[in-house]
């Protein structure tokens, strides 16, 4: 097996001279990502993370562009689109998640520094196309059906695997979020939803999109679109085809428990069999922002249940839609369906929200004697999603990956 792998290793040095001395720098990069693979899966770290930091300098066109990337004119989103294209971009991002994975490990500051260079990278991937958002805050929330309109880009996996470009998504937005970054993660988490929900059709993993979401958003108290994205996540909205398979055709769910009239849940399109799905619901499912998700959530009168940015805490129309939110439940459909452990991380997500909320500026100026309820009708234990510490009481990260913070105004 070792004069194998010595073999293997020769054969790759040989293709990589080749196609160096015919300037083919995708291609080498590819065979340096795979080359490095080769290496960590025979335990020779070093020679990984070197084969993954000559695979970035061959498609950076610079020498150890990953410890001087700040000090690079990189430029605009669109900027470093148009100097590098789209498959630099994204097979860049799979060899920056794996040298922070696998190189120096999660829990480093120079992990953190691959995967904020990984997000600035990714964030010009996505501006392939005029409807994206201009900012990296507005991403939570957006969900795109497309990468390049009309192209699928991972019809070749020996070019860049999408389950590989998955994984490294999920890892760079933990990473960030987990580190207090929680601006230049948002892009990143509406990658891994496309590639998720679009691509994989996966329902695990656009769940795990969804709650990552919910935690930047929160971050940046956010509240409103992290409100939405709750509830896809307690009504089981939008989910992948193949989970939707799974769903009796009768289905009857009700969007957050009791609180919701069964009337409405019959009535809504989005519970029914994917036969009777309406032109509005297809067009969301081909791609595009997500649809005002939160109108489906019904409050005790019937009106829909929001919870507005610009109103105070204890203003009505957040004290019902926070009274919805603890009383929620998820309905019997989706508990089997999702399973214990996604079943754990939205009641979490659900905390998350609370804690943020009650963390925020908003709860300090509450009058005395308001009551605004953030009471969960499942138990709520220490920690956060995959390791994610608590959020901030005031704080953000400084927008577009900068390493200080602000206080939030």
């Amino acid at each position: 097996r070792g004069r194998a792998y010595r073999l293997t290793v020769e054969a790759f040095h040989g293709a990589l001279t080749f196609l160096r001395s015919h300037c083919a720098v995708l291609p080498a990069a590819q065979l340096l990502n795979h080359l490095g693979q080769l290496h960590l899966e025979r335990g020779r770290m070093s020679d990984a993370t070197t084969a993954w930091e000559d695979g970035m300098d061959q498609l950076m066109g610079v020498v150890h562009c990953c410890k001087t990337w700040r000090h690079l004119s990189l430029g605009s989103p669109e900027e470093l689109l148009h100097k590098f294209g789209v498959w630099k971009l994204l097979l860049a991002v799979v060899l920056l998640s794996k040298l922070a994975r696998f190189s120096v490990g999660p829990a480093s500051d120079s992990a953190v520094e691959y995967c904020l260079f990984a997000a600035v990278l990714l964030r010009a991937a996505m501006h392939t196309h005029i409807a994206h958002p201009g900012q990296s805050w507005n991403y939570g929330g957006h969900q795109p059906g497309f990468i390049i309109p009309d192209v699928d880009l991972f019809t070749d996996p020996n070019r860049l695997s999408s389950a590989e470009l998955l994984h490294a998504t999920q890892f760079v937005a933990w990473t960030l979020i987990s580190a207090g970054h929680p601006v230049p993660a948002l892009p990143v988490t509406s990658a891994m939803h496309y590639l998720a929900f679009q691509v994989m059709r996966d329902l695990q993993f656009t769940v795990h999109a969804r709650v990552l979401s919910v935690q930047g958003l929160c971050s940046i108290f956010r509240f409103s679109a992290a409100f939405a994205g709750l509830v896809e996540l307690l009504g089981g909205y939008g989910l992948p085809d193949q989970a939707l398979l799974a769903i009796p055709v009768a289905l009857d769910v009700t969007p957050l428990g009791d609180m919701a009239t069964a009337a409405l849940s019959r009535t809504d399109p989005r519970t029914m069999s994917r036969a009777k799905t309406t032109g509005k619901e297809e067009k969301a499912k081909k791609g595009g922002a997500s649809t005002a998700v939160a109108s489906a959530v019904p409050s005790a009168d019937g009106a829909a249940a929001t919870f507005h940015d610009h109103l105070p805490l204890d203003a009505e129309p957040n004290k019902q839609a926070l009274a919805l939110l603890a009383a929620a439940a998820l309905p019997p459909e989706l508990t089997t369906l999702y399973g214990p452990a996604l079943c754990a991380e939205v009641q979490l997500a659900v905390a998350w929200f609370c804690l943020s909320v009650a963390s925020s500026d908003r709860a300090s100026c509450l009058t005395p004697g308001t009551s605004a309820s953030l009471t969960m009708t499942a138990p709520f234990t220490a920690g956060s999603p995959r390791g994610v510490t608590p959020p901030p009481t005031a704080k953000i990260a400084a927008a577009e990956g900068g390493g200080g913070k602000r206080k939030h105004e």
